[in-house]
């Protein structure tokens, strides 16, 4: 072995990976699932809990629709409910299949619009 290999492959031992897993090894990170969504708890905590989650779990969340989904399954009761629901309602087309128009990024932009509290939000920097 040349010395930079040894050193790798020494270097993979203390950190507890195989020298035959190379440098792809890695190990799955485990994140809590983000709490419903209910419009009395904190909306930028459930962003950040939602967030955390599908990125930490990106090869399940390939598509602005899976993303899309899972975050409306969060949103179960009282007026975010109805939000989501409306939502839905608004993305199936005319042969009832679920449509989502929105890319992830512009899906944020409308939760945010609706449910973000400015006020809230200046309050946790004073």
């Amino acid at each position: 072995m040349t010395d930079l290999a040894t050193a790798v492959a020494l270097a993979l031992q203390a950190a507890g990976e195989g020298v035959n897993q190379g440098l792809k090894a890695s190990k799955k990170v485990y994140i809590a699932k983000p709490r419903d969504f209910d419009g009395e708890h904190n909306y930028v905590n459930f962003k950040r809990e939602l967030r955390l989650y599908i990125y930490a779990s990106e090869s399940e969340f390939r598509t602005n629709k899976s993303k899309i989904m899972f975050t409306l399954s969060y949103m179960k009761s009282g007026a975010v409910a109805h939000w989501a629901e409306s939502y839905t309602s608004g993305a199936v087309d005319k042969d009832g299949n679920l449509t989502f128009m929105d890319g992830w990024d512009a899906f944020l932009k409308k939760l945010d619009m609706s449910f973000n509290d400015p006020a809230r939000s200046q309050k946790a920097f004073e």
